[in-house]
């Protein structure tokens, strides 16, 4: 069977005409594959879109990564820029307490050399006073006491001493010369001598320089009784003041001369 040109183009447009009969011809005349590739195609087509679209959100994601990766360089910056502002104050604040260290130090050393010149002048406050008062400070332990300048002794006592133990004893605060109020074996009323250190807190370095200088008078022959004197006294200096044989007279009274007599006969 044979069609002509018409009846070709009759058929043509029945097909037109009548939908239903297009789609029966497309299954008899394509095979499966070629009837399913629209709907791949349709579906390729809705991939790609889902494709641009996660494309279009990830440069959108870089983009706001790119923004936040930004902002964070200028935060560190400005840390940056702010620690190094926190490293030079604190550089400043050290070399500003080095300096307050220093003066500090200036004025500590100051202070004490204030101290130090106070302390010599209580010091000779103090010894001027004993000698003002001699009879109120050392009459409980000698009667008649005098103040002796050492220039006075220089030639019967200094000739028996060495040059530099006359030197040490010419440092003695106070030399008090009197009749001793205690019998001293058969003589009844000794010429004694005190070598008297003031201090206002006496602390043990004043005993020990007035049994050194004590001892250097006895060595000249001398009864010579250490003692020292003050407005107070420290705690281990009145122990070792009772202990080693040194007379206290602190603010008027006076201490421990028993023990000074028996530690100068023991030494006789």
């Amino acid at each position: 069977m044979t069609f002509d040109i018409q009846e070709y183009h009759q058929f043509v447009e029945l097909l037109y005409k009548h939908p239903e009969w297009r789609a029966q011809l497309r299954q008899l005349v394509l095979t499966e594959e070629l009837l399913g590739l629209p709907e791949i195609v349709r579906r390729l087509a809705e991939a790609h879109e889902r494709a641009e679209e996660r494309l279009a959100r990830l440069e959108t994601i870089v983009a706001e990564l790119a923004e936040a990766q930004k902002r964070n360089e200028a935060q560190l910056e400005i840390l940056t820029q702010r620690v190094n502002e926190l490293a030079e104050a604190q550089k400043r604040t050290e070399e500003t307490l080095a300096a307050l260290s220093q003066r500090v130090d200036y004025i500590d050393m100051r202070l004490t050399k204030v101290e130090q010149r106070l302390a010599k002048v209580d010091g000779r406050t103090l010894e001027l006073e004993y000698e003002r008062k001699v009879i109120g400070y050392f009459g409980q332990i000698l009667r008649r006491p005098q103040v002796v300048k050492l220039i006075e002794l220089e030639e019967d006592v200094g000739s028996l001493l060495l040059d530099e133990e006359w030197l040490e004893l010419s440092r003695t605060d106070l030399l008090v010369r009197g009749y001793l109020r205690w019998p001293l074996g058969e003589n009844p009323r000794p010429e004694a001598y005190l070598a008297v250190e003031a201090s206002v807190l006496v602390d043990r370095e004043d005993l020990e320089r007035a049994q050194r200088r004590a001892n250097l008078l006895r060595r000249a022959g001398l009864l010579a009784l250490p003692v020292a004197a003050g407005e107070d006294v420290t705690e281990r200096a009145l122990q070792a003041a009772k202990q080693q044989g040194v007379i206290l007279v602190i603010d008027g009274s006076t201490r421990f001369v028993e023990e000074a007599l028996k530690q100068f006969t023991a030494g006789n």
